[in-house]
C-alpha cells in the first residue's frame, strides 16, 4: 500500500512539469534566422558558402558565396525562369539538414528569400527571388 501511494505522490507531483513541457513555444522565423546568421559561413563543399542571413520587412536577404568559376555566367544563373530556380532550390539543399529545417519553417512563414551570388574572390554578381512555392515544388 506504501508503494502505491508513493507512486501516486511521485506522479502528481510530476504531473504540473509534464504540462509546462508542452507549452514550450518555438522560435518565430526572425529569431531563426538571426541564429542562422551567426552559425555563419555554413559551407558545402570548398567553394560553396552561405555567408549572411537577414530579414528585410518579410524578406529573407542571404548571401551565398559561389566558386569564382561561376563569376561570368551570373546572368543566366539568375534569370527569371522556372528551370533556373529549380537549379538553385536543388544545390542549396546541399547544405544539408540546417538547411532543410530552414527551408521548412520559412513554407510555414511564407517569406520570399533574396539570393545574392558572391563569386569567391569578388562582389555580389547578381541575385534571385525564390518564393516559397519554389521550395515546396522541389
Amino acid at each position: 500500500m506504501k508503494k502505491l501511494g508513493f507512486l501516486l505522490l511521485a506522479f502528481f507531483l510530476c504531473f504540473p512539469f509534464v504540462g509546462s513541457a508542452q507549452n514550450v513555444e518555438t522560435e518565430d522565423f526572425d529569431s531563426l534566422v538571426a541564429k542562422f546568421n551567426a552559425e555563419c559561413p555554413i559551407t558545402s563543399g570548398e567553394n560553396w558558402a552561405l555567408t549572411s542571413f537577414a530579414t528585410a520587412g518579410d524578406t529573407v536577404l542571404i548571401e551565398l558565396q559561389v566558386p569564382a568559376s561561376l563569376g561570368g555566367f551570373m546572368s543566366l544563373l539568375t534569370a527569371d525562369t522556372d528551370n533556373v530556380k529549380r537549379l538553385w532550390v536543388r544545390e542549396l539543399n546541399s547544405f544539408g539538414e540546417q538547411w532543410k529545417t530552414f527551408v521548412t519553417r520559412l513554407i510555414e512563414a511564407d517569406r520570399p528569400v533574396r539570393l545574392y551570388f558572391t563569386p569567391k574572390g569578388g562582389d555580389t554578381a547578381a541575385e534571385i527571388v525564390l518564393r516559397p512555392s519554389d521550395f515546396k515544388n522541389q
